[in-house]
């Protein structure tokens, strides 16, 4: 099977993440998310020995790919985004209380994935808006406030029990929290608790980013080194080409976009990077698919950062 091994951060000379690092300016894959003190569960040091305090750990949110993964992860970053619902980490995605332990927010993303992740669109159904109160109700039952934010007026009114909110579809984070906004003109006690514990964890994200990568030409060249992966010529074709996505007509004369070698690839070991993350009890809110390709994913150059949750090991085989 292919392997894919994630690298780590680029730091800049003063020991800071950089996100805009040269090398990043390629098509890949990238994992972010925040590294924040953890205590449960235990970690445990290179000898496998417990450690009793809260240690700083990489604990992923969000899996994707991007034809320039400078631009994306940096995007993901940045609190401010707000001309294009982007789905950005900081600035449009769903916000979990990250002032919990990683156990109890990954359970709360683990309950949205597999029950109401597909509620957001169709939100304004009467049955879906039921269904919207449910979920809040099932992850209170894990985590008191676990979820934060949501785009949607109803998550406001159901959170604090109210009709006031006229959150403005597609505003993002700013639509709730910016000043005179959403939460400001609900105006409650329990509004601006919300509105400051939401600003609180942007800052979080944004001060603790953290991310992994793996670049489109190490995924074709790891493919060209297994044996009969399915996507050997996809991998070659990339190696040659170096072609994203492809423009073509349609029947009726239009120009659409379809996956070019590059993104298939991206695509095809994003779904994998989800299931090994899960396998390992890490839930991350992105909208993956199902695996179609086998995969040995290998986040051993993470080791002394990536959080240990319900399983330990390093290097995981995804087999369809």
């Amino acid at each position: 099977m292919a392997e894919i091994k994630f690298k780590k951060p680029f730091i800049d000379g003063k020991g800071n993440i950089d996100t805009n690092h040269k090398d990043l300016k390629t098509p890949g894959v990238y994992i972010v998310g925040v590294k924040i003190p953890v205590f449960e569960p235990k970690q445990f040091d290179e000898n496998g020995k417990q450690i009793d305090k809260a240690v700083e750990k990489f604990c992923p949110l969000y899996v994707g790919i991007q034809d320039d993964l400078s631009t994306k992860i940096s995007g993901h970053r940045n609190p401010n985004n707000t001309s294009t619902y982007t789905g950005e980490l900081n600035s449009f995605k769903e916000l979990w209380n990250l002032n919990e332990e990683p156990k109890i927010f990954y359970k709360g993303i683990q309950i949205w994935n597999e029950k109401w992740r597909r509620s957001r669109k169709t939100v304004e159904d009467p049955n879906r808006i039921d269904q919207l109160g449910l979920f809040m109700t099932e992850v209170r039952d894990c985590a008191e406030n676990c979820l934060i934010w949501f785009p949607n007026r109803v998550f406001f009114n159901v959170y604090l029990n109210t009709d006031l909110s006229n959150y403005e579809e597609k505003s993002g984070h700013k639509g709730s929290v910016g000043s005179s906004k959403d939460l400001d003109t609900i105006g409650t006690d329990e509004a601006q608790i919300l509105k400051e514990l939401i600003e609180e964890v942007k800052l979080k994200i944004q001060n603790n980013f953290w991310y992994a990568f793996i670049t489109a030409e190490d995924i074709a060249n790891s493919i060209l080194l297994s044996n009969n992966h399915p996507l050997k010529e996809i991998a070659k074709k990339y190696l040659n080409e170096k072609v994203w996505t492809i423009k073509m007509k349609n029947t009726k004369g239009k120009t659409i976009s379809k996956n070019g070698p590059g993104k298939i690839l991206c695509e095809s070991v994003e779904n994998a990077t989800n299931k090994a993350l899960a396998q390992k009890g890490i839930y991350t809110y992105a909208k993956a698919n199902t695996p179609k390709h086998p995969y040995i994913i290998d986040f051993s150059n993470l080791k002394d950062d990536l959080v240990r949750m319900e399983n330990n090991p390093l290097i995981i085989n995804i087999i369809p």
